[in-house]
């Protein structure tokens, strides 16, 4: 091979993974593989994900997944309210961590555009259990793309 084949070689590797979604999105593209989170600040970014499965709104495009372990029992409110590019328009899903939806599940929350305008971010608060997962699915309304972060805070409930 020559230098010149080479470095062509080289280079469409480069650009290949360079313009891979999987280096954009910021959370999963995939339920299957959600990316694992606590509470806190998580960064996402709906830049090159694909729809993924069902949805709690018909309204929601492109979507990135977290997996939310609770540290106990309580309320936990999460949102896109804070921190997100100006003027996205997120739609938020929470469903059962035992496993990916499907077809006629039910979500366990959802919301879309809680925070108000300009910026049209989610936020909600739904009961959590010590240890038990919770599937995030962060989306776009409409086909747009959003990016920003988001807040996951829990309140202990009184038995804690």
């Amino acid at each position: 091979m020559s230098v010149s084949s080479f470095c062509l070689s080289v280079a469409a590797v480069v650009a290949l993974v360079i313009a891979s979604p999987a280096m954009y999105a910021q959370g999963s593209d995939d339920c299957a593989t959600a990316t694992g989170v606590g509470e806190g600040t998580h960064a996402y970014d709906s830049t090159g994900s694909t729809p993924d499965g069902v949805n709690c709104d018909s309204n929601m495009s492109d979507d990135i997944w977290f997996s939310y372990t609770a540290s106990c029992n309580g309320t936990a409110t999460i949102g896109t309210c804070e921190g997100g590019t100006s003027g996205q328009d997120t739609v938020l899903s929470v469903w059962d961590g035992a496993g990916c939806p499907s077809a006629g599940d039910t979500c366990l929350a959802s919301n879309d555009d809680s925070c108000g305008s300009p910026a049209f971010a989610s936020e909600l608060s739904m009961a959590v259990t010590a240890g038990n997962s919770y599937l995030i699915q962060v989306g776009a309304w409409n086909g747009g793309v959003v990016a920003g972060d988001l807040d996951i805070t829990l309140t202990p409930g009184s038995n804690d």
